[in-house]
């Protein structure tokens, strides 16, 4: 009886929890829906144009969807906790009403407490498999198994005045929030025109807004079309630690042709 009190007291408590949880999320969501957004007109008049053309419903639909990992953790934590205390409950309840005599053969009743354990650690490991899969993914700055980044280098490169590009880079920040940094190299023809390269700049970050990339650092460089595939107009600054970039240059060049020019990208990485 005793072990029965202690089981559905620690229930209460943990589902006391995770009703105080959601709640706090709730409140949180519509605190940060309900933020003040800026309004000045002039402001809205510089952005209308390149939101006009970026504004995605899929944005808005994924935006419910991401929540950090310490939230999910504390959500499995206390749902773990939770059914631990569930189980000494069944498990009480069914050796108060069929109890079993110290000196009795064991029956049914003895793989009643470890066959719940182990159903309980199942649970726990499958719920926290994905956890586990998707803080791996992020910590190795692995490419989103669903993001085309070859393609997204492809159309950056049919993009007027675009060279080539190389030192491309993309990885996970946190559940769909991805980040890119790249190298593009600019034509000849764009090098005096600050307004041409603002607008190729806003034209390689519209093409990683539509694939859901939406911090984008983008290195314009100035050359001609003559030069190899791996140079780099900001290389290191001393050439012994060239082989110790991120995209050596004795790295073998991933080549996309693909309109005019071919896609130069020297160190395709995920970091």
């Amino acid at each position: 009886m005793l072990v029965l009190v202690v089981g559905a007291v620690g229930l209460g408590i943990n589902i006391i929890g995770l009703l105080i949880f959601q709640d706090c999320r709730w409140l949180c969501r519509r605190c940060g829906r309900g933020a003040p957004q800026d309004t000045d007109p002039e402001t809205v008049n510089e952005k209308a144009d390149f939101q006009q053309r970026t504004d995605s419903p899929e944005v808005d639909q994924n935006e419910d969807e991401r929540q950090a990992l310490n939230i999910k953790g504390v959500l499995l934590h206390l749902l773990n906790d939770a059914l631990g205390s569930f189980v000494v409950v069944v498990a009480a309840v069914i050796f108060h009403i069929w109890p079993v005599a110290p000196d009795s053969p064991c029956t049914w009743q003895c793989y009643v407490d470890p066959s719940l354990t182990l159903l309980m650690v199942a649970v726990i490991m499958s719920s926290a498999a994905p956890l586990i899969k998707e803080t791996t993914t992020i910590l190795l700055h692995i490419i989103p198994a669903t993001l085309p980044f070859p393609q997204i280098l492809e159309h950056v490169c049919e993009l007027p005045g675009v060279l080539s590009v190389h030192d491309a880079h993309v990885w996970l920040l946190t559940k769909g929030r991805t980040v890119a940094t790249l190298h593009v190299r600019v034509a000849k023809e764009l090098h005096r025109s600050l307004g041409e390269l603002e607008t190729l700049h806003r034209h390689v970050r519209e093409v990683f807004h539509k694939a859901g990339i939406h911090s984008v650092t983008a290195q314009l460089e100035f050359g001609d079309g003559g030069l190899k595939p791996s140079h780099c107009s900001a290389p290191c600054l001393s050439p012994t630690c060239m082989k110790i970039s991120c995209c050596p240059a004795g790295v073998p060049a991933f080549t996309i042709f693909k309109a005019n020019l071919p896609l130069y990208h020297s160190g395709m990485s995920s970091d």
